[in-house]
């Protein structure tokens, strides 16, 4: 088949840019001949051609209507299917990556214009699209949900990892306290670090590293001070390669706002390391005990009952290990093909 993909970004960095990467070079290897249109690449994929999109459009508003005036025009010729990653209506089949966002507003709160144009361009693309890839069971009932999607339109296809990357075997960053847990997420606010400060603060000597940016961590110092937990936080800032930075670790903590699946929780999972986060984040499928999970992001006492239980259990480690072992990235893809098959 000769395929299609429009992504906003060509690379390795961000969970849509990290899948599409791995899957073109995928389906490159399986015999397909695909090209990329995308506004930036950062990081080819051999045997892949790529078209620049470049939308012209300025602040978020913009470059929404921008992006999608920019997938309108794209040549359609030769083509077998068009693969969305990006929220445009017009594509065969759409990965909903981002999940549901009245989900996210939900969950969020806040209407701006901007808001409400994303709104609508979710639901048109998902209305429009022939087939939509959801990542979660509950990104998926989200979009039957808020927009009428039918079952029948509807495939499941969890993320996978990359199992040489993340594995056990890694050696540890230098520099890390041993009696740690673990924040991996931006965006601190939305990924709940002030919930993983509250509970790791009720435990003595466990220590709270962080990898990720947030434009306030400023916020997050006051708050480790007020907690007399100053001492055991640690903003490490975003890291090139956070397998190294989570081996090791007793536990992960993510109490997500809404993530459709975090695919920090899977490699977490697959470096041996168990996973705390929210029943709003469609990863916590895939967890090996359903106490792993809180309802709400803002359950501390919770979040901080289901620490102390990880923490009296490392078999949790291994459980979690078997789980991702199960989930290569390879295979994914694979489902992935297959669903692009039924086109």
């Amino acid at each position: 088949m000769k395929l299609g993909l429009v992504v906003r970004r060509l690379g390795t960095q961000g969970g849509t840019e990290r899948f599409v990467h791995g899957l073109a070079g995928h389906m490159v290897s399986a015999g397909h001949e695909v090209e990329i249109w995308c506004a930036a690449v950062d990081s080819p994929v051999p045997g892949v051609r790529t078209h620049a999109v470049r939308p012209a459009g300025r602040g978020r508003l913009g470059k929404m209507w921008a992006m999608q005036r920019a997938v309108s025009r794209i040549p359609r010729g030769g083509l077998d299917h068009l693969l969305g990653f990006v929220r445009a209506p017009g594509v065969d089949l759409w990965r909903a990556g981002g999940g549901c966002h009245a989900s996210w507003l939900q969950s969020w709160g806040g209407w701006s214009l901007a808001d409400q144009v994303e709104l609508r361009l979710d639901r048109e693309t998902a209305r429009s699209a022939r087939l939509i890839v959801a990542n979660s069971r509950m990104a998926g009932r989200d979009l039957q949900e808020h927009y009428g999607v039918e079952p029948s339109r509807l495939r499941l296809v969890h993320n996978g990892v990359d199992l040489e990357r993340f594995s056990p075997d890694r050696e540890p960053m230098p520099g890390l306290p041993e009696n740690r847990a673990v924040f991996l997420g931006s965006g601190f606010v939305r990924k709940g670090l002030e919930a993983a400060m509250r509970a790791v603060a009720t435990v003595p000597d466990l220590h709270l590293v962080v990898f990720g940016g947030d434009p306030r961590p400023q916020r997050f110092q006051r708050l480790a001070a007020q907690l007399d937990l100053k001492d055991r936080l640690h903003l490490w800032g975003p890291v090139a390669d956070p397998a190294r930075g989570l081996v090791g670790a007793r536990v992960m903590i993510l109490p997500t706002r809404y993530d459709p699946f975090a695919n920090s929780c899977l490699e977490a999972m697959a470096c041996g390391v168990p996973v705390l986060t929210t029943s709003l984040n469609g990863a916590a499928e895939l967890l090996p005990e359903p106490w792993m999970q809180v309802e709400s992001p803002g359950d501390v006492a919770g979040l901080s009952g289901a620490l102390a239980r990880v923490l009296r259990q490392p078999s949790l480690g291994e459980a979690c290990l078997s789980v991702a072992r199960t989930r290569p990235a390879s295979a994914a893809f694979d489902t992935f093909l297959r669903v692009v098959g039924e086109l």
